[in-house]
């Protein structure tokens, strides 16, 4: 994401990021420079518990990455749209 937020890039990305609780976020500030930056930037984070914190940059939701997210993601977009998943092990085979 920061590579591509340091490119010259005007098309809509949408960065979806999951975690656990607001204690497991890591790296806020640098997600909200890239957004007060890159207008054509979005990012969701996503909290599975506890309280969502307050911001004008990032957009905060209670949930998690999961394959009916995808799928609703998938669905909602045009067909030549590219994604991207990381994460641990488990995750990668969950979706």
């Amino acid at each position: 994401l920061i590579d591509l937020a340091s490119q010259n890039e005007s098309n809509p990305v949408t960065f979806y990021y999951s975690c656990r609780s607001q204690e497991f976020l890591a790296f806020a500030d640098v997600l909200e420079k890239i957004t007060a930056a890159k207008p054509n930037i979005k990012i969701i984070v996503l909290i599975k518990n506890g309280n969502l914190p307050s911001s004008k940059e990032l957009y905060y939701k209670n949930g998690e990455i999961n394959s009916q997210l995808v799928a609703d993601v998938v669905n909602s977009q045009p067909a030549n749209t590219d994604y991207y998943l990381c994460g641990p092990a488990g995750f990668m085979n969950s979706i």
